[in-house]
């Protein structure tokens, strides 16, 4: 990226965060969704509102693709592929299922594995987006 380019960088940030608080909307029955899109916004969610920026690796399986959820200790960020090193917390479900726990708290169809901290801390942390974005 260019210097001039990555001057946008919190102009992009800004626009995406406006969308995820004004325009941001739970799936109607039947709507396709892609799970990347879902983590993105949730993960941009908890980089801006959680105030959560310790060290963690989540690594999502949905639907047959491997996903990356990590904080390199000053920002969170998402990644297509599997993690090159051990996840602290593994997540396996549907985007659907993944859709109903974040928005809703729901287990169903949900596997979780870890340790038992890096687990209470991702279930704590996955749920920002629900509660700090009100669906239109």
């Amino acid at each position: 990226m260019t210097p001039a380019g990555a001057d946008l960088g919190p102009v992009l940030g800004a626009l995406g965060w406006w969308g995820l608080q004004h325009a941001w909307r739970r799936p109607q029955a039947g709507e396709p969704l892609h799970a990347e899109h879902l983590l993105r916004s949730d993960t941009q969610a908890i980089d801006l509102a959680a105030g959560d920026h310790q060290p963690a690796r989540w690594h999502f399986r949905i639907g047959g693709s491997d996903y990356l959820v990590e904080n390199n200790g000053r920002r969170w960020s998402l990644s297509a592929g599997a993690p090159p090193a051990r996840a602290d917390v593994t997540i396996t479900a549907t985007t659907q299922a993944l859709t109903a726990f974040i928005v809703a708290g729901s287990d169903a169809g949900i596997d979780i594995t870890g340790e038992t901290g890096p687990v209470q801390r991702y279930r704590q942390l996955i749920g920002t987006m629900a509660t700090v974005v009100q669906p239109v």
